[in-house]
């Protein structure tokens, strides 16, 4: 039984996919990842800064350079997918860890910006307030 050929076709629409606003929804972090700085349980990584009141300069130094890795692993991957030749399963599952490396340096930059006095909980607290009166505004608008 062959596999089918992940044909240019099929690359280009990846490419798209991978490049629209919100690729990362539903997208899983990826597990164990093995970068230039080491091996890292991203996964547990990632959930163990949520769980932080607040982010120490270690943790903020730890983010940039976990975000420059998984950005130069997203290009290879990326690169990857563009060059070798690779049915049509194997470009789906780069497919979708690409998305998932997107959803972690989201995460990861997100985590660094909010840094600030008033802790990650409370600003993503109100992130989400903001995002139910927005939608709240936007409905009543939709109904008119």
């Amino acid at each position: 039984m062959c596999a089918e050929e992940f044909t240019a076709e099929d690359r280009r629409k990846c490419g798209i996919w991978l490049h629209r606003v919100l690729v990362w929804v539903g997208a899983q972090y990826p597990d164990a990842l093995h970068l230039s700085c080491g091996r890292v349980n991203l996964r547990n990584f990632i959930f163990d800064l949520l769980a932080k009141k607040r982010l120490s300069s270690k943790d903020l130094n730890d983010i940039e350079s976990l975000k420059h890795n998984l950005q130069e692993m997203r290009l290879w991957k990326e690169k990857e997918l563009e060059t070798l030749e690779l049915t049509t399963s194997e470009g789906e599952i780069i497919c979708h860890k690409i998305a998932g490396l997107i959803r972690a340096i989201d995460t990861l930059r997100d985590l660094a910006r909010m840094k600030g006095k008033k802790g990650i909980h409370r600003e993503f607290e109100e992130n989400r307030i903001k995002d139910g009166k927005r939608w709240i505004k936007y409905l009543e608008e939709v109904k008119k």
